[in-house]
């Protein structure tokens, strides 16, 4: 079994733990804890990664903004080349 890292904290979970090899169990991980940014830092930060991070942190950036519905955020990105249109907006 791989190793999962959250910060029981802030509930974070640590970036570099988000491998393109990933299970299926560490993809419902993050997937949910995604789901429980709620505050503006935090969401600060998933752009961070939206722009700055590894191609798997890209996805999971791309797929909060796509949840919350922020297309502001992901026309940006595609705009600079930081997502394709069909990773930002696919459903």
């Amino acid at each position: 079994m791989k190793k999962r890292s959250i910060n029981s904290s802030n509930n974070a979970i640590d970036p570099k733990s988000l491998q393109p090899d990933q299970d299926v169990a560490t993809i419902k991980l993050v997937d949910y804890a995604l789901s429980l940014v709620r505050n503006s830092s935090r969401k600060n930060r998933i752009k961070h990664y939206l722009f700055y991070g590894t191609s798997i942190q890209r996805n999971y950036a791309a797929l909060y903004f796509k949840r919350i519905k922020d297309t502001e955020v992901l026309t940006e990105a595609v705009k600079h080349r930081r997502s394709d249109r069909v990773q930002a907006f696919s459903k």
